[in-house]
Order: C-alpha cells, then sequence, then structure tokens
C-alpha cells in the first residue's frame, strides 16, 4: 500500500494509460492489454539503452576515463536490480530523465554555475534539466532529493557572497534560489492533481 501510494506518484501511471488509449483508439479494440505490455516493454528496454548510454557520458564527463564510464554503464545493466529495467516498470523512464538531466546540468556547468544572480540566464541554462527532475519526481518520490542538485553549488555561493558581504549578489542568488524551489514545487504540485 505504501508503495502504490506514496513511492509512485502518478507520472508513469498515467503515460501507461495514456498509451493504452492510443492503442486503443488505433486498434479500435477495447482489448488491448497483450500489446500495451509488449509495447511497453519494448519502450523501456530503449529506455534503458538510452540511460545506460547517459550514464556513460556522466561517468566519462566526472571521471575523463572512458573504462569507467564503460564499467558504469555494464554495472547499470547488469546488476541484479536490472530485472526492473525489462519489465513493465517506472525505473527506466525515471533513470533515464534523471540521467539525461544530470548529463545537461554537467555539460552546461560552465555557464549555469556563473547564473546564480541572474534567474533568467538560470532557467535559460538549466532549465531543461529542471523540468526532467520534476519528471523524474512526478515518476518516483526518491527523485525529490535529485531536484535540489542545482541548488548545491548555488548555496556554497550564496554562503561565498554574504560571507564577503556582497549583499545585492546575496539577494540575486536569494531569488535565484526561491525561484528554483518554486519551479521544482510547481513541477511536482502537478503530479499531485
Amino acid at each position: 500500500m505504501w508503495e502504490k501510494n506514496y513511492a509512485f506518484l502518478p507520472g508513469y501511471v498515467r503515460l501507461t494509460q495514456g498509451v493504452e488509449g492510443l492503442l486503443q483508439l488505433i486498434t479500435r479494440s477495447e482489448n488491448v492489454k497483450g500489446p500495451l505490455v509488449l509495447l511497453l516493454v519494448a519502450a523501456n528496454k530503449v529506455l534503458t539503452a538510452v540511460s545506460a548510454a547517459y550514464l556513460y557520458r556522466i561517468a566519462c564527463s566526472i571521471t575523463g576515463n572512458p573504462r569507467i564510464g564503460r564499467a558504469a554503464a555494464t554495472v547499470f545493466l547488469f546488476n541484479p536490480a536490472s530485472i526492473f529495467y525489462h519489465s513493465v516498470y517506472s525505473e527506466p523512464l525515471y533513470c533515464c530523465c534523471t540521467f539525461l538531466a544530470i548529463h545537461i546540468l554537467l555539460e552546461r556547468k560552465k555557464l549555469w554555475m556563473k547564473c546564480f544572480d541572474h534567474p533568467i540566464s538560470f532557467f535559460r541554462e538549466c532549465g531543461s534539466s529542471l523540468a526532467l527532475l520534476g519528471l523524474s519526481v512526478g515518476i518516483r518520490t526518491t527523485a525529490m532529493l535529485l531536484s535540489l542538485v542545482p541548488g548545491i553549488p548555488m548555496l556554497l555561493a550564496f554562503g561565498k557572497s554574504l560571507s564577503e558581504l556582497k549583499l545585492l549578489r546575496v539577494f540575486k542568488i536569494g531569488v535565484t534560489g526561491v525561484a528554483t524551489i518554486l519551479t521544482c514545487i510547481a513541477l511536482f504540485a502537478m503530479y499531485l492533481f
């Protein structure tokens, strides 16, 4: 009961219902459970492969070593819990959205880390990542912690500016931080209703 009500938010369920409705419309049949399961399993396999590719890129970006990237992707694909990646389950979509969001943040790190005191520039540089993290939150509640990822460097910059008494920059970073928090809350709230 806990997992049904709290662990899985309605993002994946709504997607499944949408695909089912589309299949019913295309086939003009009410009984599409078999094709739906096959389609979702195939989609999850594609999402798992995309997730592994982005995990490889993330590991290579962080370590600078393609060998570590291959090891990360291999462990991701062949760990004992990977059974969930190859069945009708929310994990592949969650992983794909999360890894893509983190990849975007890493690729644009030099740009968005300089934009804390410019809220519009900050959202232009990492808005797609925030949207993907919001989608992840709509799929699995554990992604709520990941939606704070852009806020960690922002908090460090806020503290540094505060210690240096750069009050205008502190105010601007604070505005960006509040806007980021409100964006994550809004994305999460969309899935609750």
